[in-house]
């Protein structure tokens, strides 16, 4: 990938595999070409890397959305990274429709321990704050209100093969007269390097309400495949198959990076 001084600009796919997270709790977590995991990397000290792209998500016969994304990655200090991700969101669920940005998302993410030869395990922290810039909304299942979470992560080479980890738990903003109990989540995927320029990647994420008994939410499984056209283009695509009834029942999501 060409890195140009003190500026990486990568168009990535955005696999949004992620769109459950955004319709169900309205606070995204994800690292391309993953959908729903973050890995433990953060991007270099005076660098940006820009994020974009498309996904189409059906939930039922009833009820569809088609998403734009866009988002920004900043290296602000040694093994610290800032992001702010904006999407532009396109809802049905008959008889209604909406269409209008949605959430905006901010994160921070802080590496405490590089992965070595000899030890190839690198962790890191991370923060998100949701801001409510789409308001309430019952067709784009937006509360209103603001999110905060915090999560682990956890990123380890073994080969042509990275594992990652990530475990969070997040306090929701309840929209009017809607208690949402807070959440913990779960995602882990396999980076597999089947070729010199092809990737494979695979990932199973999902959540659960803590109060009111731990309502189980939203699970999700994700294969995708990522392509090193040349080595200035990466192009990518993703599949997700929902695995309970309050997931998607499928998400597709294709994408280019520079």
């Amino acid at each position: 990938m060409r890195v140009l001084p003190h500026l990486r600009v990568k168009w990535r796919g955005f696999f949004v595999g992620t769109v459950w997270v955004m319709l169900a709790t309205e606070t995204a977590f994800a690292e391309r070409p993953f959908s729903a995991v973050e890995t433990a990397n953060t991007v270099e000290v005076g660098q940006f890397v820009a994020e974009g792209g498309l996904s189409v998500t059906r939930f039922s016969s009833q009820r569809r959305e088609t998403t734009f994304d866009a988002g920004l990655r900043y290296g602000h200090y040694r093994n610290t990274e800032l992001a702010a991700f904006l999407p532009y969101r396109f809802a049905k669920d008959v008889p209604q429709t909406d269409n209008q940005l949605g959430d905006l998302t901010l994160k921070a993410k802080v590496r405490f321990l590089k992965g070595r030869i000899a030890n190839p395990l690198s962790l890191s922290g991370g923060m998100v704050v949701k801001i409510p810039t789409a308001g309430h909304s019952t067709v784009l299942r937006t509360s209103g209100e603001a999110d905060i979470g915090f999560v682990g992560i956890a990123s380890k080479d073994f080969s042509q093969l990275t594992a990652h980890l990530n475990i969070g738990y997040f306090f929701m903003g309840n929209a009017p007269q809607v208690e949402t109990p807070n959440e913990f989540r779960y995602a882990v995927g396999l980076d597999i390097g089947a070729r010199p320029n092809m990737r494979f990647i695979m990932e199973l994420a999902g959540q659960t309400g803590i109060e009111g008994g731990g309502q189980t939410g939203p699970a999700t499984l994700f294969g995708g495949v990522a392509y090193q056209a040349n080595p200035a283009v990466l192009l990518n695509a993703t599949l997700g198959i929902g695995l309970n009834g309050d997931a998607p029942s499928y998400v597709l999501g294709i994408g280019a990076s520079y």
